[in-house]
């Protein structure tokens, strides 16, 4: 069971707060953060990738919809963000040790948070989407939203 401590509280800044609880609005299907260099999106994109875990185990989600972490290359995912998830995941929220090969981090409930590229979209059709941070959307190939992402999403019932 996933369960949040004090200790375990990622600390955001009053404008990434603002987005971060616009998180919970359900007005909207998807977001999008259009911010300047340095403002902290990637460090925001953890605490939202926590938050869509936590969320995937309170809803019940199934554990075929994973939570997604994208970049443009795999190479950059791993290099910008995925030590940063595997620091932001407490080893009590865990089944197993971080999946190196994979990019992949499996959930005591079951679910798996994954790091991945899209410049080889077509590879990554298969599994559902419970959630996905898209970070330098403007480096990344639209076709992997049309073609891959966005279909992949559309079995899921939740808004996150």
């Amino acid at each position: 069971m996933i369960q949040s401590s004090s200790s375990d509280a990622v600390s955001l800044t009053p404008k990434q707060a603002n987005i971060y609880v616009w998180g919970w609005q359900r007005s909207a299907r998807f977001r999008d953060a259009v911010c300047g260099r340095r403002f902290g999106k990637t460090f925001l994109g953890k605490a939202e990738m926590r938050r869509a875990a936590r969320l995937a185990q309170k809803w019940k989600v199934s554990v075929e919809d994973e939570i997604w972490y994208c970049a443009p290359t795999q190479k950059q995912a791993k290099r910008v963000f995925w030590r940063r998830l595997k620091q932001s995941i407490p080893p009590h929220w865990r089944a197993s040790k971080p999946n190196e090969t994979e990019l992949s981090i499996t959930l005591k409930s079951g679910h798996i948070m994954r790091c991945v590229g899209l410049n080889n979209y077509d590879d990554l059709r298969g599994s559902g989407l419970f959630f996905v941070l898209v970070d330098e959307w403007a480096d990344c190939p639209y076709a992997a939203w049309e073609e891959v992402l966005r279909p992949m999403l559309s079995t899921c019932r939740y808004i996150v």
